[in-house]
């Protein structure tokens, strides 16, 4: 799950992920913006991952239809981190989903909290 805050959100299957891109762009104090096909959900005014997906999907957003994209750009703190971390979980076999799975709804209280703490 791709996030910007409580209210914007994309779900993002791993098998999904085509290409993975470390690169921070500034892009205002917008949470969601489309710019050249992406959708960026930003954090702190800048997005530092750009992931390109095989297939579309669905960015959930307040107050308006989903908008759907092939190209998703989000925050990150570690970018290299992360694109490692996605790039490793796309091309691994997929076991012990259900322990994963089992975290998720810790992952997403953790993420409310800190988004909430941090200041815009």
């Amino acid at each position: 799950m791709l996030r910007s805050g409580a209210l914007y959100r994309a779900a993002v299957p791993l098998s999904a992920i085509v290409s993975a891109t470390a690169r921070t762009q500034r892009v205002g104090d917008r949470r969601l913006l489309e710019r050249d096909g992406a959708v960026l959900l930003a954090a702190r005014g800048r997005v530092d991952v750009l992931l390109a997906l095989s297939a579309p999907v669905r960015v959930q957003r307040p107050w308006h239809e989903p908008l759907t994209t092939c190209r998703v750009a989000v925050a990150s703190d570690e970018p290299d981190l992360f694109v490692a971390h996605l790039l490793a979980g796309a091309a691994a076999p997929h076991t012990g989903g259900a322990t994963r799975r089992a975290m998720l709804p810790a992952f997403e209280v953790a993420g409310l909290v800190r988004d909430a703490a941090q200041p815009a």
